[in-house]
């Protein structure tokens, strides 16, 4: 996401997905996120809990630890194939 400004803080992000997933899915990925203020050097944002898949919206919610950056990414890692 890039933002505006580096002033507006944020501590919790949604990623929608196009369907409902039972938990046994959603449960299964990894989350990390990072910031930085020139789009090129990342740094971590540590996780502020654990991460749920939303009960009415298709959309997992992913707290992390306040930040105010020009730009932040949440990354998840790849589902194993079994």
């Amino acid at each position: 996401m890039q933002f505006a400004d580096a002033i507006t803080p944020v501590s919790l992000v949604y990623v929608w997905v196009d369907k409902a997933l039972p938990a046994q899915v959603s449960g299964a990925f990894g989350w990390t996120a990072y910031r930085s203020d020139d789009n090129v050097d990342w740094v971590p944002v540590p996780l502020a809990g654990p991460v749920t898949f939303g009960a009415f919206d298709n959309r997992f919610e992913i707290p992390i630890e306040g930040t105010r950056s020009r730009y932040l990414k949440v990354v998840t890692r790849p589902l194993a194939l079994a």
